[in-house]
């Protein structure tokens, strides 16, 4: 999906993929959805998502952010791409999972 932008100094049109798209190679085309664990801000940029505080789902184009009560799933620490809820007799702060400690009710 590309998007023309005028430029002011030339008198033709660039096309831009939407953001959460990358091109590949300096191509105008094809462009995909950006990777899971990873978000895609412009035209050739493809960042690794971030902590495990964060999670980048297919065509992200900014990390979002895992809400309390959440921990983040997929990848590695650096490219997490979902969340789940926390279960019982576990808390979950930050994105990261941890067990209760014993004569804890979590």
């Amino acid at each position: 999906v590309l998007v023309a932008r005028n430029s002011a100094r030339t008198a033709h049109k660039e096309p831009v993929p939407l953001l959460g798209y990358s091109c590949k190679n300096n191509a105008q085309r094809p462009c995909d959805l950006c990777e899971e664990g990873y978000y895609c801000d412009g035209k050739y940029s493809k960042h690794r998502c971030g902590g495990p505080d964060v999670f980048c789902p297919l065509g992200s184009y900014k990390p979002t952010l895992v809400e309390r009560g959440y921990y983040s799933i997929g990848g590695n620490n650096e490219t997490r791409f979902g969340k789940n809820i926390c279960s019982p007799g576990s808390f979950c702060i930050n994105g990261v999972k941890r067990s209760c400690p014993p004569g804890y009710y979590c």
